[in-house]
C-alpha cells in the first residue's frame, strides 16, 4: 500500500514528540535520583564512610634460661641456688593511621614478665608500655607509660636489660629496690625533633615510679638529651655510629638528702667495620651529683646518693651470609659514691648467643657482681655473687592491614642482647 506525503509528515511528527516526552522524562528523572543519592550520602556531624583499619603491629620477646646463683654470704645455708628464670619476656601490639597532614598517629600497648616471674607466683606481670604517638617529618610527641627518656643512651649486649642494672642505667632514686621495672619505664610526656633523621633533641617531663608514694602522679623529673645516629642499617660500616648525652634534674625532700642532678653520655665505636666480623666498643658514664646524703641507711639510699657509673663493652659479632652467626660479648661496670669513699661495687657479664634460626637463638651467660665497704655493711648484702644462665631467645615481629609503609620496630622498646 503506498502512503503520501502528508502520512510520513504525521508519522515523523509522532516521532519528534514521543522522543521529546521521553528525553523530558529522562531529564527530569536523572536529577531527581541524583539529588536523593546525594541526600542519602551526605556526611551528618562528619563523614560516615567505613572507618579505615589501622595498620597493625605485633611482636614479642621470649627470653628462658635455666639460672644457678652462687653467693659469697657466710651466713646463708643454701649458697648455691637454681631456678628458671622467664623474666624480660614481652608481647606487645601497636595501632598506626595516617593524619591529613602526613603526619602518623598511633597507640601501644605492651606486657613484661618481671623478675618475680622466676618463682612463677605473685604479681608477676607488669605495664611497661601504654602510650600515645604523633609522629611528622622532623617532630614527634610521646605521651603515656613507655622506656625512661635516659635508657637508651647505650644498650649493652647483656642477656637481659637488668643483669647489669645499676650501672648501665640511670636509676630512679624514688625506687625502693623491690621492683627492678621503677629504673626501666615511667609515665612521661616527650617532644623530640630531628635534623635529617640523624640528630634527635628530645625534651621530657617525666613521673618516676614512686615505691613510697604510688598513688602520685606528679612529674618528677626534667631534662633533655641529644642523640646522634647514622642511618639505620649502616651501623656496621660507620666508625662512630651513635652518640648520646643528657641531663636530668630529680627533686627530692630535704630529708632524702635533696634534689639529685644528672649528666650523662654514651658512644658506640667501631673497631672493625665490617657487616661480617663487626667489633664494637660501647662506653658510657653516668654522674649523679646535688645529693647531700652521706650514708646508706636502705637499698633506696644507694638510688638517690652521689655516684658516679662508668660501664664498657667489647662485642664481636659474627654474621656471615647465609650461614648462622654468634656473638661474643664482655661488659663491665663499675660504681663509686663521691660522698661515701669506702662504697663501690663491680659488675661484669660475659655473653654469648648463637643463631638458631631467623630471630631464634641459643644464649648462654656467666656473670658476677661484687659489693665493697658499707654498701655490703648496710645493706647486709653478699660481698660476692655469680651467675650462669643457659637457655634461648625468641623474637618475631609482624604487620597487617600495611597502609602506611615501613614503620620504627616495637621491638626497639625491648632490650636487645644484639643491638645495632
Amino acid at each position: 500500500m503506498r502512503t503520501g506525503k502528508g502520512d510520513n509528515t504525521m508519522t515523523l511528527k509522532r516521532i519528534l514528540i514521543t522522543g521529546l516526552v521521553v528525553l523530558t522524562g529522562a531529564c527530569y528523572q536523572a536529577p531527581q535520583k541524583a539529588w536523593s543519592q546525594e541526600v542519602e550520602q551526605s556526611p551528618v556531624n562528619g563523614s560516615q564512610e567505613e572507618p579505615s583499619l589501622p595498620q597493625l603491629q605485633i611482636a614479642g620477646d621470649g627470653v628462658g634460661t635455666w639460672i644457678g646463683t652462687l653467693q659469697s654470704d657466710p651466713g646463708s645455708d643454701r649458697p648455691f641456688k637454681t631456678n628458671l628464670n622467664l623474666s624480660d619476656s614481652a608481647l606487645l601490639l601497636g595501632a598506626s593511621k595516617p593524619l591529613f597532614d602526613e603526619s602518623v598517629g598511633s597507640f601501644s600497648v605492651g606486657m613484661i614478665a618481671k623478675d618475680s616471674v622466676n618463682s612463677l607466683n605473685g604479681p608477676d606481670l607488669f605495664l611497661h608500655q601504654l602510650f600515645l604517638d604523633w609522629q611528622g617529618r622532623s617532630t614527634e610527641w610521646v605521651l603515656g607509660r613507655t622506656n625512661i627518656a635516659s635508657s637508651q643512651a647505650v644498650m649493652f649486649p647483656t642477656l637481659r636489660d637488668d643483669d647489669l642494672l645499676v650501672f648501665t642505667r640511670l636509676l630512679n632514686p624514688r625506687s625502693s629496690g623491690q621492683v627492678l621495672e621503677d629504673h626501666r619505664y615511667a609515665n612521661l610526656v616527650s617532644f623530640t625533633y630531628n635534623q635529617d633523621l640523624a640528630a634527635f633533641f628530645n625534651f621530657h617531663a617525666q613521673h618516676l615510679l614512686d615505691g613510697s608514694n604510688p598513688d602520685s602522679m606528679n612529674f618528677n623529673s626534667y631534662g633533655f638529651s641529644f642523640t646522634y645516629l647514622c642511618p639505620p642499617g649502616y651501623e656496621a660500616l660507620y666508625l662512630i655510629p651513635s652518640v648520646s648525652v643528657g641531663y636530668e634534674y630529680r627533686p627530692l625532700d630535704a630529708t632524702d638528702g635533696g634534689a639529685s642532678q644528672a649528666v650523662y653520655g654514651g658512644f658506640v665505636f667501631n673497631l672493625r667495620e665490617s657487616v661480617v666480623n663487626r667489633v664494637d666498643l660501647r662506653l658510657q658514664d653516668i654522674l649523679t651529683f646535688g645529693n647531700n646524703l652521706t650514708a646508706f641507711g636502705n637499698a633506696g639510699d644507694t638510688f638517690k646518693a652521689d655516684a658516679n657509673s662508668l660501664s664498657a663493652s667489647l662485642r664481636w659479632h659474627h654474621d656471615p651470609f647465609g650461614f648462622p652467626g654468634y656473638q661474643l660479648a664482655l661488659t663491665a661496670g663499675y660504681k663509686t659514691y663521691q660522698k661515701i669513699p669506702d662504697a663501690s661495687s663491680f659488675g661484669l657479664a660475659f655473653t654469648a648467643v648463637k643463631d638458631l634460626g631467623d630471630d631464634v637463638e641459643l644464649t648462654a651467660q656467666y656473670g658476677i657482681q661484687k659489693w665493697y665497704g658499707s654498701w655490703q655493711t648496710a645493706l647486709n648484702s653478699p660481698t660476692q655473687e655469680q651467675t650462669f644462665q643457659l637457655g634461648m631467645a625468641f623474637r618475631f615481629e609482624t604487620t597487617f592491614n600495611r597502609i602506611i609503609g615501613p614503620r620504627r620496630s616495637l621491638l626497639n622498646l625491648q632490650h636487645n642482647y644484639i643491638p645495632n
